[in-house]
């Protein structure tokens, strides 16, 4: 399969075949959204910490602070 976008990462860490790789990247012909690659959180103690802030369609994920420096 073909794919036609071109994909900029700007943030990511090195991947071992078979395991996650985190990263932050942006689709060249959408440049004012961000996409990440990120694992969904499976607890639910923490999935229900933020049940009130979790809308319709959404889905809590989780992701190595030091793929954003700036905040962790």
């Amino acid at each position: 399969m073909n794919n036609p976008h071109h994909i900029t990462v700007l943030r990511g860490e090195s991947c071992i075949e078979g395991y996650t790789c985190p990263l932050i990247a942006r689709l060249d012909d959408d440049p004012q959204t961000l996409h990440m690659v990120v694992a969904p959180e499976t607890d639910p103690a923490k999935i229900a910490a933020f049940a009130s802030r979790i809308g319709a369609g959404e889905l809590l994920v989780r992701f190595p602070a030091r793929l954003i420096p700036e905040v962790s």
